[in-house]
């Protein structure tokens, strides 16, 4: 019967998230720092030395030589220095054995290899007509979960953002958007070829992976489900606009999230993506249908109705 109730008690348990102080926080990335500070420093001592001289005694004996000549090396324990020399030492093994690279430095900010690039490195060993590996079927694996995920956080965000949205506000203004004209390739023809391909391709990315259409979607059934509206402006001209003069002055978006209008009689400034909302939001206001001409977008109001004064 005790084994029993053991039994039981061993198939639950418990897990907590670690929260950290400021200054648990600071000292765990000091000991990180000193880590890989002392990995570099191993490395260097390692692959300077004759073959015949690198044994693990000689290198137990540079480390501790090292804490004691630089000050916040010491910030490391002993432990955790002498788990550094028994990684490198193994990574060294695997290196021999023929299953991993040779050991290198490493950076701070370190540019590791993506799953996609793993696979496709992995790829290119194989034969035509060969059966893909099974390491290789791992990787797609991998590569699945990861989008997996990435796309349920995606949605996750835009679910909770958007029922928030919809329970806070009753008229919900946004952009009439043609987001398929917005991700079209830039690549051209043979007899005329694009300009800056892998910069738009990357934007058309970006644009893919936000999923600017679904927000819209959410929005628009769940301001109807909470008794609110949405309603769709045009687009063109509300990011160059200024929203407190109303002109559009070249020059004015100086850059992606800065604003400054560039007319003598004005000089407002403000944040980019707020003054497209303050143009967003006056255009539904005015209640104005907005049609493209000579290049900029001008009011269609009804007659006898006189121009909106600048706010």
């Amino acid at each position: 019967m005790a084994t029993e109730r053991a039994q039981e008690k061993r198939q639950f348990g418990h897990r907590a998230r670690l929260a950290l102080t400021p200054a648990q926080i600071r000292l765990v990335d000091a000991q990180a720092h000193a880590v890989r500070t002392m990995w570099n420093l191993l490395h260097d001592w390692w692959t300077m030395l004759p073959k015949g001289k690198r044994t693990l005694a000689a290198a137990d004996a540079a480390i501790r030589q090292a804490r004691r000549d630089i000050d916040w090396l010491a910030a490391l324990p002993a432990q955790a220095a002498q788990a550094v020399l028994k990684t490198y030492f193994q990574a060294w093994k695997n290196c021999w054995d023929g299953r991993a690279e040779a050991p290198n430095f490493k950076a701070r900010s370190r540019t590791v290899m993506s799953l996609e690039q793993r696979a496709a490195h992995r790829k290119s060993f194989r034969k035509p007509g060969q059966e893909t590996s099974n390491r290789l079927k791992r990787t797609y694996e991998q590569i699945a979960s990861l989008r997996a995920t990435a796309k349920r956080r995606a949605s996750d965000w835009q679910h909770r953002t958007t029922t928030h949205l919809a329970r806070t506000y009753g008229v919900i203004v946004v952009e009439r958007l043609d987001i398929p004209n917005m991700v079209r390739s830039a690549r051209g023809t043979i007899e005329n070829p694009g300009k800056n391909v892998a910069q738009k391709s990357g934007l058309n990315r970006s644009i893919s992976q936000e999923a600017w259409g679904r927000t819209v979607t959410m929005l628009t059934y769940k301001a109807a489900r909470q008794g609110g509206t949405l309603h769709k402006v045009p687009a063109p001209g509300t990011s160059r606009r200024c929203s407190m003069c109303g002109f559009t002055t070249p020059g004015s978006r100086e850059s992606q999230a800065v604003f400054v209008c560039k007319n003598e009689g004005c000089g407002w400034s403000d944040n980019a993506d707020r003054n497209a909302a303050r143009n967003v939001l006056h255009l539904y206001r005015m209640s104005h249908a907005l049609v493209p001409a000579a290049g900029r977008a001008v009011g269609r109001r009804p007659r006898g109705v006189k121009p909106a004064t600048a706010r």
